[in-house]
């Protein structure tokens, strides 16, 4: 298998190792992996995120090797090999190793349907989102308009990266084209991503809301107010309500 190494398959081996029936069974409601849900057929062997963590630290994995990681069936085994990867990315960003972090991006791109679950999506999406930073935001945007659930919510969550270094205007632009999407875990996204911008960009916040709380899905409403004082979430949930 591509980027196979002696690394991957022993921490393969060490997470099912850590196998936890009863907290794999209870993962797989959280995830709505039944027929018909958005996690349908995902598999867990029930191994807690620290645990992951701890394991990544004993075995650095060269991003080529994660790659039978991320392609693995297994939900955290998958988390593993993208948490490598995001590792990966955060050292070549520290040393100003430029083609390293290129090679990173143009890895996760290239296996971003394996990007396949809400959890998987917002521990990792910074890998785009911080490389958005220095170079256009195209990548966002062409998956924004993929029509792909997990890939729509990546472009959102991505922008958060942005954010933190004061950048707005995408978080705007995605918010806006997302306004009538048909899944809450997009309008959760939406709402999320609005207020990180309202605790760096309060105005920003008002007038977005200003145009478009009456559009937005309750859900993400609330998600994007939730920081207010108690007054102005009544305010806006009014404001919604009138309109």
């Amino acid at each position: 298998m591509a980027g196979e190494s002696s690394l991957a398959p022993a921490l393969r081996r060490e997470l099912a190792a850590l196998s936890d029936r009863e907290r794999a069974a209870g993962a797989k409601r959280f995830f709505k992996v039944g027929p018909g849900q958005y996690g349908e057929g995902d598999l867990f062997w029930g191994v807690a995120v620290p645990q992951v963590r701890r394991l990544l630290k004993l075995y650095p994995l060269e991003p080529e090797e994660a790659v039978s990681l991320v392609l693995d069936p297994v939900h955290e085994v998958r988390l593993a090999g993208l948490l490598s990867w995001k590792k990966a990315w955060e050292r070549a960003l520290k040393r100003g190793e430029e083609e390293r972090g290129r090679q990173i991006v143009a890895l996760y791109w290239q296996y971003r349907t394996q990007v396949n679950s809400w959890d998987l999506v917002d521990n990792s999406a910074s890998i785009l989102g911080e490389y958005a930073r220095s170079h256009p935001p195209t990548l966002l945007y062409l998956l924004a308009h993929s029509g792909k659930l997990w890939e729509e919510r990546l472009s959102l969550v991505a922008t958060l990266s942005l954010l933190k270094v004061g950048r707005w205007e995408e978080t705007w632009t995605l918010a806006r084209f997302f306004i009538d999407h048909p899944h809450d875990l997009i309008h959760k996204a939406c709402g999320w991503m609005l207020r990180e911008m309202g605790k760096r960009r309060p105005d920003r916040l008002e007038a977005f809301l200003e145009l478009y709380a009456p559009q937005l899905a309750r859900v993400a409403l609330r998600y994007a107010i939730e920081r207010l004082p108690a007054a102005e979430r009544a305010r806006w949930l009014a404001y919604k309500e009138r309109g």
